[in-house]
């Protein structure tokens, strides 16, 4: 992962947290020089003081080959993100401003094991629905979907399990900028009122513009 020093984030714990976050992942890897990929749902945790990352995928994905001769493999979990219009920098009058994009991206790399244990499968797919379910008054639960239902389509799928080796981060937010157009773009997305302006601004306010009432 590139990026310039003021947008890079080192720090384990808000890696891990916004990857636990956005929960949805490409997992990508190489096989006799051709790349593949997969879009799923990933779970990050800490076990033994290390992270790793649980999934599962169509047995049918050509990207199990990869994972089955051991190559490497990268998850990229793509948070919020938004368009910039140029407009919004009220601090740069002299024309020397142009449009970006601000985003917020973790990559974990590691080596992947297959696991088509059927508990396992059914422990992550436990863990995986209760994750998405935490917030709902009303939680589904596994357990209400047909038991004969689960049982055929386990065969189906086949589970990873990634050690992660290395993670980091970037939050793009605007650092390099002035604190008047960083308070620009913020509001410039929030007056656009789409989901992902307004999770950006979110992100913004947080990490790079000083509390409303608080000196900067």
């Amino acid at each position: 992962m590139h990026a310039p020093s003021p947008y890079v984030e080192t720090q384990r714990d808000v890696l891990l947290d916004a990857a636990r976050s956005i929960r949805f992942a490409t997992l990508v890897a190489c096989r006799d020089g051709r790349p593949l990929a997969a879009h799923i749902p990933l779970i990050p945790k800490e076990d033994g003081g290390r992270i790793v990352i649980e999934g599962h995928f169509a047995r049918a994905n050509p990207i199990r080959g990869a994972f089955a001769d051991g190559a490497e493999a990268l998850a990229i979990f793509r948070g919020p993100h938004a368009y910039v219009h140029p407009r919004w920098y009220p601090a740069r009058e002299d024309g020397r401003v142009l449009p970006t994009w601000n985003y917020v991206a973790v990559e974990a790399r590691g080596f992947p094991r297959l696991i088509g244990e059927r508990g396992w499968l059914l422990r992550h797919l436990t863990e995986l629905v209760e994750a998405n379910e935490v917030d709902r008054p009303d939680p589904w639960r596994l357990k209400e979907a047909s038991r004969d239902h689960v049982e055929d389509l386990l065969p189906e799928i086949m589970g990873v399990r990634l050690e992660v080796t290395a993670i980091e981060g970037v939050w793009k937010m605007s650092q390099d900028h002035p604190e008047a157009d960083r308070a620009g773009v913020a509001a410039g997305l929030e007056s656009e009122g789409t989901g992902r302006g307004l999770a950006v601004a979110g992100v913004m306010r947080s990490r790079v513009l000083p509390e409303e009432g608080n000196d900067p």
